[in-house]
């Protein structure tokens, strides 16, 4: 709209207030007043060189500067923008005014004025500063130019616009060029006013006005902010922003800051009867409220917490220290006894976590791995009971033949359900660059296949077990390698542990056609985990003069002597199954946990008797260079047995275990620091010389620098009588001892 003089209407930009001297003096260097400016880069620099001069004794030579800076910033016409820097227009303006006014060009200076107040109508100067003449005419041209509106509104929080621009209800006049204006009132729950006022010049006008109700109103905050509302089942608007510091929240709601929740919104045109309000954002769970309107008034709804969807997974037996992931991220679980979002306050540590479809993965150094997939829905709370156990991570199968590598991935899969003391976990969607970038191909593994060692090619086996460790962490890994891309006849099984285990892996071949293959590796696998194994008490060996088994020697006072069993004895049953050779009756045996009966026929001459047989119970070691052991899973079981504190499991045997790997590694070093450091009971002289018996092997091995050492130990070892290797019911140690100190030089003499 225009107003009376013609000019536009302005908005009331805030005040400023103008002394005789500015901060902007204050930022730059002293010039002396003569000197030429050099050439401005912005207006703020042209207005700094031009207030300068404007204080300097030159004041004159600051129009010409002045008049520059305010044909920049100026509107160029009615339909140009306002200045991005009107401070500096309103400046430039009043000091080019008392410029011009010093210099005795009062038509100048009115002008000035005149202009500076049609972009500012309030703007004030500061009249202590000034002198008298100035001030008079400043008076005279605001009278002439700018009116006031002093606007009352009730309520006094509706939202005022002056022709679109918001201004103020309040007890003080606006100040505005004088002129015509369209003045809107608008408030939530009332009719919207509007009216067309005339502002004259250096007049007050006063209006009062109250707006009519015409609904009720419902105001709320939600926390977080975001939430979609819906009045009545249809979608109303979304809250948003941030409350401001001084609201007052009760309830609940006044536990949390106010800055968690979202700035007022306002629920409006409310009629009367009742309305549902429903609140609701994607991951939380939805608010429902009723609001019964008898009257129109203003409800408030105050803060609104909306609460995620969450269900809690309790982790029963969490071994302390062990790593929690849940679909392959760390988590830290909450602690036992704290209260969830649900008001729960489970006895175990556990997950608080959104709806939804997880792995939960627990890991713990050395003892194992648990893992289960679940689904969680809202306000679920379910209870996993982790049992901790080695983990054989199956990677997937190198090799184009689709039918043998499915044959593979059902047979190990088919084996491993078997398994009590592993957990097996199929990775192979696992990223195939991970086994690129570990120099794990089909065509390299087929040729490493074919040397000597597996250590041997241009395979860093090292890298290898780094690179599975930082990124799935297993016990064992287990890669499958087919013999060919098109027609497989059969397939290496690579199989390595996890550090601080060797690296060099167990290379397995398993025939394709023969369906009991797999079934036999997984034996491999499951076997070293005895440490303690069932004792009968009886060297058996096979008999070249009949079918059966026969009894060679009979530890005294051991189970089978105190079960009646005599040396010569045929062993023709064990539990009703005949064995032929000495392996079997061995495989049977270890079927029976220590301390189980087990019913074995004895023939003996002509009669056959039947005795029930009470197992005792023997260590397990195993032997290096035996191909019926996957070393990659010995370590991992020694290790973890070694970290037990199991009371049942022999530490003495893990560690010689352990040992045994290292020197089936060939890591000699490794392997004398790992037997010297094993303690066995003192009442064990048996245990002590398997012990020394393995030592003085790897002295030997690692030069002719520790030959005597070696000589020490086998001689500790081939004096002592009954000794056994591998455990009780194995070979005699001795006679193996002194064929070994036989080709260093025979025993040690003692004295």
């Amino acid at each position: 709209m225009r107003g009376a003089t013609g000019a536009a209407s302005r908005p009331a930009w805030r005040p400023i207030v103008v002394g005789a001297s500015l901060w902007l003096i204050a930022t730059l260097p002293a010039a002396d007043a003569m000197q030429t400016p050099s050439e401005p880069q912005s207006p703020a620099e042209l207005y700094a060189q031009a207030e300068q001069l404007f204080s300097s004794a030159a004041q004159s030579d600051s129009i010409p500067l002045f008049s520059r800076l305010i044909a920049l910033l100026q509107p160029s016409g009615a339909g140009s923008r306002a200045s991005d820097e009107p401070d500096l227009l309103v400046l430039s303006f009043y000091h080019r005014a008392r410029a011009h006014l010093n210099l005795g060009d009062e038509d100048a200076a009115r002008s000035d004025l005149q202009s500076l107040l049609l972009v500012q109508p309030g703007f004030e100067i500061e009249r202590h500063l000034v002198s008298p003449k100035l001030a008079a005419l400043f008076d005279a041209t605001r009278s002439d130019v700018v009116g006031y509106l002093l606007l009352t509104i009730s309520p006094d929080d509706a939202h005022i616009t002056v022709d679109g621009v918001t201004t103020r209800s309040s007890f003080e006049p606006v100040a505005l060029v004088a002129g015509t204006y369209e003045v809107v009132a608008a408030r939530a729950g009332f009719a919207r006013f509007r009216d067309t006022l005339e502002i004259p010049a250096g007049n007050t006008v006063q209006r009062h006005v109250v707006l009519e109700r015409d609904s009720a109103v419902v105001m709320l905050y939600t926390r977080p902010s975001g939430a979609k509302v819906l009045l009545d089942g249809q979608p109303i608007g979304t809250t948003e922003g941030i409350a401001s510091a001084d609201l007052l929240l009760r309830g609940a709601a006044a536990r949390y800051p106010s800055w968690e929740f979202s700035s007022r919104f306002v629920v409006d045109d409310l009629l009367l009867g009742s309305h549902e309000i429903e609140v609701q954002i994607d991951g939380y769970r939805p608010l429902r409220t009723r609001v019964q309107v008898d009257s129109l008034v203003d409800f408030n709804a105050g803060g609104l917490i909306l609460e995620p969807l969450r269900g809690t997974i309790v982790l029963k037996s969490l071994p302390e220290g062990a790593t929690v992931l849940v679909n392959g991220s760390p988590e830290v679980p909450r602690p036992a006894g704290s209260a969830d979002t649900s008001g729960n306050a489970p006895d175990a540590p556990y997950l608080e976590l959104a709806p939804g479809q997880y792995r939960i993965t627990v890991t713990q150094t050395a003892g194992g791995m648990y893992e289960d997939s679940v689904r969680l829905l809202d306000r679920d709370l379910l209870t996993l009971d982790i049992s901790l156990r080695l983990s054989v991570l199956f990677l997937g199968v190198l090799g184009g033949d689709e039918h043998g590598a499915r044959t593979v991935v059902d047979g190990l899969r088919e084996a491993m359900l078997a398994v009590d003391h592993w957990i097996y976990l199929e990775r192979v969607d696992t990223d195939p660059s991970l086994a690129e970038g570990a120099g794990l191909t089909a065509a390299g593994l087929r040729d490493l296949a074919e040397l000597a060692s597996p250590v041997a090619g241009n395979v860093d086996w090292n890298g290898v077990q780094s690179e599975y460790d930082a990124k799935l962490g297993g016990s064992v890994y287990l890669l499958a390698v087919l013999s060919d891309d098109l027609l497989a006849s059969h397939a290496d099984l690579w199989v390595w542990p996890a550090a601080p285990g060797p690296s060099t892996p167990d290379r397995i071949r398993v025939p394709l056609e023969d369906s009991g293959s797999l079934a036999r590796f997984v034996d491999r696998l499951e076997r070293p985990f005895t440490s303690t194994r069932a004792w009968l008490g009886a060297l058996v060996l096979d008999s070249e003069a009949g079918s059966y088994p026969i009894v060679f020697d009979i530890t005294p006072n051991g189970p089978a002597e105190q079960a009646g069993v005599r040396i010569g004895d045929a062993i023709v049953a064990v539990d009703s199954v005949p064995p032929e050779r000495a392996a079997e009756v061995r495989e049977l045996i270890d079927r029976h946990a220590p301390g189980s009966d087990v019913t074995v026929g004895l023939r003996r001459g002509t009669a056959t008797i039947s005795v029930q047989i009470t197992l005792g119970t023997s260590p397990s070691v195993i032997a290096p260079g035996d191909p019926a052991q996957a070393y990659a899973a010995v370590w991992a079981a020694g290790n973890a047995a070694g970290a037990s504190t199991d009371a049942t499991v022999p530490r003495w045997v893990a560690e010689l275990n352990v040992a045994g790997v290292l020197m089936q590694a060939r890591m000699w070093d490794a392997a004398v620091r790992r037997l010297r450091s094993v303690r066995v009971p003192s009442d064990s002289p048996r245990a002590q010389a398997m012990i020394d018996y393995y030592l003085g092997i790897a002295l030997e091995s690692i030069g002719p620098r520790y030959l005597e050492n070696a000589r020490e130990a086998l001689s500790r070892a081939a004096a002592v009588q009954n000794a056994r290797l591998l455990h009780w019911d194995g070979p005699y140690l001795a006679p193996r001892a002194l064929a070994r100190l036989g080709r260093l030089g025979g025993p040690l003499q003692r004295d």
